[in-house]
């Protein structure tokens, strides 16, 4: 449609990190400090109910 907004879309692809390293998740490490990735998600979307593979480059090849 012309003139209608685009949506602003953000992606994170954050190597060797876990759901612990990320205080807004429940298992959140107790020393876990990330106040700026919280406040993305409680903005935006956060996948709660997901699987990741330890490795970084089948990653990184999939986002390419």
């Amino acid at each position: 449609m012309p003139g209608a907004p685009r949506p602003n879309v953000l992606v994170l692809v954050l190597d060797d990190i876990g759901m612990d390293a990320v205080s807004c998740y429940p298992d959140a490490a107790p020393d876990a400090r990330t106040p700026t990735l919280d406040s993305l998600a409680a903005r935006g979307v956060r996948f709660d109910r997901v699987w990741s593979n330890p490795a970084c480059s089948p990653t990184r090849a999939t986002v390419l």
